[in-house]
């Protein structure tokens, strides 16, 4: 059973907070004394109440992990442990805390407040007894995604504190709310500002939970405080020999009227001068805003993955009055570059395109779900944390996007801070899914604050390309009939539409206006319509599930492609060694109650089977391990044909974003990578599909192969181009084209048509077709594809030879056979953990294929290794 760690470190806050180093002729304006579990000024960790005890937690973190990690409840992950741990979500829960105030260097202040990055939900603060109630009058905490600021009372001491939070559960407080409503609301989750998939979904458990999810420290200053900074790029160029200019808002709290000095310094990303600007200002009492211009001769722009780099400049800022000082705790990252999203009529419908720093960008990616059900517990430790695994991941296999998904969270800094380095541009959702939401004062001013406070967080990093009101409501009024279902009068849909139309159209975007001028995209919901109409495929971004939920053969996908493919996808399972972590050995059979509750979606199990059945002549199976490897090359075969329609028809499609990248747990679902960090057989196939300069083909109807070469790099690239055809046993091998061409930067093109008419001396489910594309004697893409479906294949059984070279932290893998072998797998079943070069591919005859795995070199003992590869039952 997978045990979770006891510690989470710390994100130190990347913007908001701003303190002094030391300096013999300044005084300390501002500390952040950090009250999170091992950190800060406190006499005793953080513990919670369980049943009259108190017991050790971890801050940040959740109830669910507190229990876990105290053996209070037993695994939510494991076996069908998810049932018996639902009474938690029903339960009042006690955090409590001692703390010392003044240890940190025992200067007294003139201001103290305790701050809360995140509470999740509802929840009450007390101090020494006394209940707290926040600086904008909140007494009562009721939204998750908002940061809570209480100042401190007078009987605040220096020694023995004691702060309490208790958290109530949230179902009462929507069923409340949701009885107030003179109509059922399809789902009460809608009445909490809280991580709607929490309440369960159709790839997550059902783990309802609370806590403090993010930092907590206590803010003491005097005199005044920098509060705020925001890079708007005001007169941005693409003429690296020109000149950049952005204003930087600086944001500073005062308690009286004074002078000051500000200053503004930009760094290279090689930390070299980039330039500096000065601005004596008067601050008045309350907040000040100071608007510093600044240039950036020469400027580096930031690119998306595959495009170019992803420099970032540094800004710092320092404010000096009457010799005290306030400064930025942490430097700012900005990337200089331009990003919009075009949305023209044309011949076809309408366009969505992403141009970023000028030049059209076809956009490659995932959605992002939460890592794990456990919100603020992941480790964000830099390079070695969950964040940058996942993300580098993306990076690899050639992704330029992640669209966060609108029923998780906000995601962590360290999500966006790895987004910029990587080149990874994000849409962004704000957290809606899936549901009508209310459209009271109070839930509005709520979710207006929320907005202003992620906005804020969010729009320095260069990485944000979009933001969008919501995942799939505009879709559910129109198509999901809850208005018969549920018995709305025209009157109650119209006060529906009119409350989407007020937060999605009206009071978001307005906050976008105010608070962030240097994202040039808004869209109030995604998809734009949904599958069922035909626009989808003309019109805006789409979700296009006719291949899942519709049962649609994955063919369909030429036909079905919208103008941005904003969402879509198919399921495969885990492969055995992550279903072996939260299995017994009694229950790894397809039907078990584990495996039942590890498949969320109903009709899963029987959708993959029909897909193995038609395209890989799959018949029913209860062996679990052979079940989850077909699955995954069924996956893998139904999305790469996808992206090779988006991609082939350039012209018209502009974005294909596949549904989804990671698991809050380990399941079967629609992800790449499984929660265990293994990656799935679609994955490894995505470093091919979604290359910069990638092959692309289409069967069409005459059973004839279109043959595209695309390219989304800067740059135009002439190769030879080459399509050989073989068979099963590697004879008969005859060249059908070989040529020059030029790849034209960001296009695609149709190259040739292989008929089966033209191959000679090779039957169509013998064939083997490879297409390369070759630039100075270097194979830059390539694709193998066939006539036939795998299940039709001639796929002989041989053994495969293999020759194992083990060293410190890594093994080479040398593998070849007489005849073809699809979907080789190479498997590690000691449990280790494996980063393999290349997994789940195909192997031609008599050539030999070298692969590099990377294990943990503290793990006991060598990887055992075992080849298969796939042959029709």
């Amino acid at each position: 059973m997978k045990r979770l760690l006891s510690f989470w470190a710390i994100l130190l806050i990347v913007m908001t907070f701003c303190g002094c180093k030391s300096h013999s002729k300044l005084i300390q304006t501002t500390e952040v004394t950090f009250l999170n579990s091992k950190f800060g000024c406190v006499q005793n960790d953080w513990k919670f109440q369980h049943k009259g005890e108190w017991f050790k937690a971890s801050v940040p973190g959740n109830i669910h992990v507190d229990l876990l990690n105290n053996e209070l409840i037993p695994d939510p992950f494991f076996g069908t442990n998810e049932d018996s741990v639902q009474w938690v979500a029903d339960s009042v829960w006690c955090y409590r805390l001692q703390f010392d105030l003044d240890c940190a260097d025992g200067m007294s202040y003139d201001h103290r407040q305790l701050v809360f990055d995140g509470l999740d939900t509802y929840a009450e603060v007390s101090l020494n007894g006394e209940r707290l109630t926040a600086v904008d009058g909140t007494s009562q905490m009721d939204n998750m995604f908002r940061q809570w600021v209480f100042n401190l009372p007078d009987n605040v001491k220096k020694k023995d504190n004691v702060l309490e939070v208790h958290f109530l559960p949230s179902v009462p407080f929507d069923s409340v709310a949701a009885s107030e409503v003179p109509f059922k609301m399809p789902d009460t989750r809608v009445f909490t500002r809280k991580a709607q998939y929490e309440s369960g979904w159709d790839w997550g458990p059902k783990l309802n939970t609370c806590g403090i999810w993010k930092n907590v420290y206590v803010r003491s200053w005097n005199d005044f405080r920098l509060d705020d900074i925001y890079v708007e790029d005001t007169k941005p160029t693409i003429d690296t020999n020109g000149t950049w200019l952005s204003n930087v808002n600086v944001t500073t709290v005062a308690d009286k009227k004074r002078r000051a000095k500000v200053t503004v310094e930009v760094l290279t990303p090689e930390g070299g001068l980039a330039c500096v600007a000065t601005k004596k200002v008067k601050l008045q009492p309350g907040e000040n805003q100071v608007e510093i211009p600044v240039k950036i001769q020469h400027p580096r722009l930031w690119w998306p993955n595959g495009m170019g780099e992803q420099p970032l400049y540094q800004v710092n800022v320092r404010i000096e009055s009457k010799g005290q000082i306030a400064e930025n705790r942490a430097p700012v990252m900005h990337g200089l570059r331009t990003v919009e999203l075009k949305r023209e009529k044309d011949a076809i419908g309408e366009s969505f395109e992403f141009v970023v720093n000028g030049k059209p960008c076809f956009m490659r990616g995932a959605d992002w779900i939460p890592a794990s059900s456990y919100e603020g517990t992941l480790n964000t430790a830099e390079g070695s944390d969950v964040y940058y695994r996942l993300l580098h991941d993306a990076k690899e296999v050639n992704m330029n996007m992640v669209r966060v998904w609108g029923g998780g969270i906000y995601e962590n800094d360290a999500f966006y801070n790895y987004c910029d380095q990587f080149g990874l541009l994000v849409w962004q959702d704000f957290m809606f899914a899936c549901n009508p939401y209310p459209g009271d004062k109070s839930f509005m001013q709520n979710v207006e604050q929320e907005a202003i406070e992620q906005v804020k967080r969010l729009r320095n990093h260069a990485c944000i390309a979009l933001w969008c009101g919501n995942n799939e409501i505009h879709n559910g009024l129109e198509d999901w009939g809850w208005q018969s279902a549920l018995n709305w009068s025209d009157k109650d849909n119209d006060k529906l539409y009119a409350d989407f139309s007020n937060l999605f159209e009206k009071m978001i975007p307005d906050v976008l206006n105010h608070y962030d001028k240097n994202v040039k995209g808004y869209v109030s919901s995604s998809p734009t319509y949904g599958w069922g109409h035909p626009e989808c495929t003309t019109h805006g971004c789409s979700h296009y599930w006719g291949v899942w939920w519709g049962e649609l053969p994955f063919e369909i996908w030429w036909e079905k492609t919208g103008r941005f493919m904003s969402e879509y996808g198919f399921q495969s399972y885990p492969e055995m060694a992550t279903i072996e972590e939260f299995t017994i050995p009694a229950e790894r059979k397809l039907n078990s109650p584990t495996m039942n509750n590890h498949q969320k979606h109903g009709r899963g199990v029987l959708i993959i089977r029909k897909a193995m059945e038609d395209d890989f002549g799959y018949t029913a199976t209860d062996d679990l391990d052979e079940f989850s490897y077909v699955s995954q090359l069924v996956q893998a075969e139904g999305i790469v044909k996808a992206v090779d329609a988006h991609r082939s028809q350039h012209d018209k499609c502009k974005g294909t974003l596949t549904w989804q990248l990671n698991d809050c747990w380990p399941v079967a679902s629609w992800s790449s990578i499984d929660y265990t960090g293994r990656w799935k057989a679609l994955q490894y196939r995505f470093r091919e599909a979604f290359a910069n300069v990638a092959i692309a083909v289409h069967q069409n109807e005459d059973n004839a192969i279109d043959c595209y070469l695309i390219n989304d790099a800067l740059n135009d690239v002439k190769g030879e181009w080459k399509v050989e055809v073989m068979n099963m046993q590697g004879e008969n091998r005859q060249v059908l084209s070989s040529k020059t061409v030029n790849a034209k930067t960001n296009h695609s093109q149709k190259v040739c048509t292989v008929k089966l008419a033209d191959v000679k001396d090779v039957a169509i489910n013998d064939a083997v077709i490879r297409i390369q594309f070759v630039v100075d004697g270097k194979v830059l893409a390539e694709k193998v594809t066939f006539f036939a479906k795998p299940k039709s294949l001639n796929l002989t059984k041989s053994d495969i030879k293999q020759e194992v070279r083990f060293f410190e932290d890594h093994f080479e893998l040398k593998l070849s056979s007489p005849t073809f072998q699809y979907g080789v797998q190479i498997q590690e079943t000691s449990g280790k953990q494996v980063k393999y070069s290349d997994n789940y591919f195909n192997l031609l005859p008599n050539e030999t294929k070298t692969i590099v795995g990377y294990y943990d070199v503290d793990s006991q003992g060598k990887p055992v290794i075992k080849i298969r590869s796939f042959h029709k039952r």
